[in-house]
């Protein structure tokens, strides 16, 4: 499936786009947080936003955040400062200081690295990773997730049923001949 993003966007007297919705496609594949294309994707400013996607949740969290960070999704999507009450999406635009506060990038955190991601790697040894898991589970995801499967809406999609077909099919001379030929090649390489 492409990604794309969908506006609904008015062009004002002095030229500007004033963008009021915007609809990411598939956004959990924008992984790499410092692509182009995402970077314009992220840059989108409007009044509301919609994340459109079929990722589950046994993928990494990573994936998840890409839908947070597009949904700017407050305290989640943020960095925010040790030291004072600064906040800022892009963490890019820290070179050598924060432009908001002036203190030094490592003085700074992304709140879903800090709250969900690190403690979720360790989620089985200690009790931050479950109480990272609770977080996830009944605060942000309650807040931002609307599900629907295919079966719930059914009626609404008018999707065709889906059917499995089992078949038995055998393998000619020829057919085995070549699957027994590319087997012994590949033991070959491998051993």
């Amino acid at each position: 499936m492409d990604q794309k993003t969908d506006s609904t966007e008015k062009l004002s007297d002095d030229g500007s786009v004033d963008i009021s919705a915007s609809v990411g496609e598939d956004v959990s594949r924008r992984r790499m947080r410092t692509a182009t294309r995402q970077g314009a994707v992220l840059a989108l400013e409007s009044s509301y936003k919609w994340a459109l996607t079929g990722i589950t949740l046994q993928n990494r969290m990573n994936e998840l955040y890409s839908i947070v960070r597009f949904l700017q999704a407050k305290p989640y999507a943020y960095h925010f400062c040790k030291d004072c009450d600064c906040k800022a999406l892009d963490y890019s635009s820290f070179s050598t200081k924060c432009a908001q506060c002036h203190h030094k990038p490592a003085r700074h955190f992304l709140w879903w690295n800090r709250y969900i991601a690190k403690p979720l790697e360790s989620i089985q040894s200690n009790a931050t990773g479950r109480d990272a898991m609770v977080l996830l589970k009944h605060k942000i995801l309650k807040n931002l997730l609307l599900k629907r499967t295919k079966k719930e809406r059914a009626a609404d999609l008018a999707l065709p049923l889906k059917t499995v077909t089992l078949r038995i099919d055998s393998l000619d001379v020829n057919e085995k001949a070549y699957n027994q030929q590319l087997l012994e090649e590949t033991i070959a390489n491998v051993g």
